[in-house]
């Protein structure tokens, strides 16, 4: 593992853990889509509170955007249902590929 993969990978962890920590149980989570710079991004909150702010998209090492509205939606859609199962808010590039994800946008609105 490189230095940079191995410094994501602490700091992905610690957020996640943070969330386990303060949020152990069951949330009434919400999500909004956010225009960014070169694309999509995606919040979560509880109660107006932003748990987690998304600017690209997660598990890849290019600081990428969402293509669309709607891959965003999507994938803020999994983060709510593994944060509503207990599980880790981390997203996997398996699980963007079944999301069908695209890593990289050409001709972006």
């Amino acid at each position: 593992m490189t230095k940079k993969t191995v410094l994501i990978t602490s700091i992905v962890l610690a957020i996640t853990l943070t969330v386990i920590i303060l949020y152990p149980k069951k949330q009434s989570l919400t999500y909004s889509i956010h225009k960014t710079n070169n694309g999509y991004g995606y919040t979560i909150q509880e109660n107006n509170k932003i748990l987690i702010k998304q600017n690209n998209i997660p598990a890849i090492e290019k600081s990428n955007s969402f293509c669309s509205k709607k891959e965003a939606k999507k994938t803020a859609k999994l983060v709510i249902s593994k944060l509503n199962s207990n599980k880790p808010p981390t997203i996997t590039t398996k699980e963007l590929t079944t999301l069908g994800i695209s890593f990289n946008c050409v001709n972006l609105p």
